[in-house]
């Protein structure tokens, strides 16, 4: 009974992960929607459904979750890069409190989801050592 507690507790992320995902997926949504428009919120809610369910329903949530934290690198690094740099350019050029905001809002963004991208790559490799040893431990 208690190795089912134990395999059963580490399949379920921490949830300072997941609040971090949570966060990533919520600023990602705020500054690439502000300037793309509402569609862009779709792919960070992936990020943020994730991280709420996986508690609840573990492997389609741990799934869900790095699946969304895939896609919102990818639309960070393809968006919201470009456009930070895009404001830096044009800030230069004149002050805008708005432009600061915004630039603000991406930056925080790429770091708050390189940081989730960075735990969960570390909590996997945690996970896979831990389910190993675990494994040799039941057969050995």
């Amino acid at each position: 009974m208690r190795s089912h507690e134990t395999s059963s507790n580490s399949e379920t992320v921490p949830s300072k992960i997941r609040w971090l995902a949570i966060a990533a997926g919520v600023v990602s949504g705020i500054a690439g929607s502000l300037p793309f428009g509402p569609v862009y919120a779709f792919i960070p809610s992936l990020l943020i459904l994730g991280a709420i369910i996986q508690p609840y329903i573990r492997r389609p949530g741990r799934w869900l979750l790095h699946v969304g934290a895939l896609l919102v690198s990818f639309y960070v690094a393809l968006f919201l890069l470009p456009a930070a740099v895009g404001i830096i350019w044009t800030a230069l050029l004149r002050s805008d409190s708005m432009l600061a905001a915004l630039l603000l809002l991406d930056v925080l963004s790429v770091v708050l989801i390189s940081w989730c991208d960075f735990e969960l790559v570390i909590e996997a490799r945690q996970r896979k050592r831990f389910s190993s040893v675990a494994e040799r431990a039941t057969s050995g």
